[in-house]
């Protein structure tokens, strides 16, 4: 799902417009155009979701290539959930990246299902220590339960959150 042209500011607006000239467009998916952190994370998002393979592919790999600590403090903030997404599933493997996004309230209950998959025990206890999230889906608390590295006593305890809450799991 795009970014509606609007929420960019003026000056980033004009590269991911339909209109914007494609070598244009090049240079900011391959983060060659000097912006802000944030904006340059959702310009590549939206070339990212582009029908335009190459567009698409030189914007992951720009993304792959930030410095993790700028990543972070972009992921922190209050960020449209599908950006985020994208940033989590790309950058999986960076473990601080995924951990900053389970925690930002702006995080769809569909991030954390698809990481709840393969995460690893200590991902899984963040996401199950999260009372908040848990109560939101029985999907989450489901995909948690029948991931092999999920510990036997944080299942316990979640399922007991989840009787608790009159969840009903499994249906």
């Amino acid at each position: 799902e795009k970014i509606p042209l609007d929420k960019f500011p003026a000056n980033a607006k004009r590269f991911v417009e339909p209109t914007a000239p494609l070598p244009m467009k090049r240079m900011v998916a391959d983060a060659l155009v000097p912006m802000k952190p944030v904006i340059q994370i959702c310009t590549l998002y939206q070339f990212a979701v582009d029908s335009d393979e190459d567009l698409a592919q030189r914007a992951e790999s720009s993304l792959k290539r930030l410095p993790v600590p700028t990543i972070i403090e972009v992921v922190k903030k209050p960020m449209l959930p599908q950006v985020l997404h994208w940033v989590c599933m790309v950058l999986r493997s960076s473990r601080e990246v995924v951990r900053t996004i389970l925690t930002n309230s702006k995080t769809q209950i569909e991030t954390l299902i698809a990481v709840a998959k393969f995460a690893d025990e200590d991902v899984c206890e963040l996401i199950a220590r999260n009372q908040i999230r848990l109560v939101q889906s029985e999907t989450l608390i489901e995909t948690l339960f029948f991931n092999p590295n999920m510990r036997s006593s944080s299942v316990d305890r979640m399922l007991d959150f989840a009787a608790r809450n009159n969840m009903h799991l499994g249906n």
